[in-house]
């Protein structure tokens, strides 16, 4: 299967008054979702359209190691972000924080890794292996391959909240 490759992502549509369209993977249901009593969209994303997000999305164990490995021997610091299409959290932030060219630029110097958990055979060993209660989650590595233990993040963080944690961590 091609790392890179990204399953269909589910779409999400928010209307002024009280009615909420969610179209799911088909992994988790098989029909949309609509509740009806508003016309006007106050807020609407297809979330199966990329974002410019510097990511390189990987699917297994071994692909971690490799990708850790090798930023280690470059002495790369690393970004590793837990995500899945079914988590809201995770693609709002993919959308409103980590699309933002200031977020890339701050963190120019890291490897931008992102492991998909949709549908994946692997997942519970890929979140065991740093003891993660599910996505999001995001970790964040020295340059030696050291986590900055401290720096995790198990929730949504606009992109001013996510630059004031690289702030307080120093994570440059």
């Amino acid at each position: 299967m091609n790392e890179r490759h990204r399953p269909p992502r589910p779409r999400i549509c928010l209307y002024s008054g009280p009615r909420v369209k969610v179209t799911w993977p088909r992994a988790l249901l098989r029909h949309s979702t609509t509740v009806d009593r508003g016309t006007a969209p106050l807020i609407s994303f297809h979330t199966n359209t990329t974002a410019a997000v510097p990511f390189e999305q990987i699917r297994t164990e071994q692909r971690l190691d490799q990708l850790l490995a090798q930023a280690k021997s470059q002495g790369r610091p690393v970004i590793l972000d837990y995500y899945a299409d079914w988590c809201t959290a995770c693609i709002e932030m993919e959308h409103e924080t980590f699309s933002h060219s200031d977020v890339q630029q701050r963190l120019a110097s890291h490897k931008w890794i992102q492991i998909d958990l949709t549908e994946n055979d692997e997942d519970h060993a890929l979140l065991e292996r740093f003891n993660l209660p599910g996505p999001p989650a995001i970790l964040f590595f020295n340059g030696q391959g050291e986590e900055l233990g401290g720096a995790r993040i198990y929730a949504y963080k606009s992109k001013p909240q996510f630059l004031q944690h690289l702030s307080t961590h120093q994570i440059q």
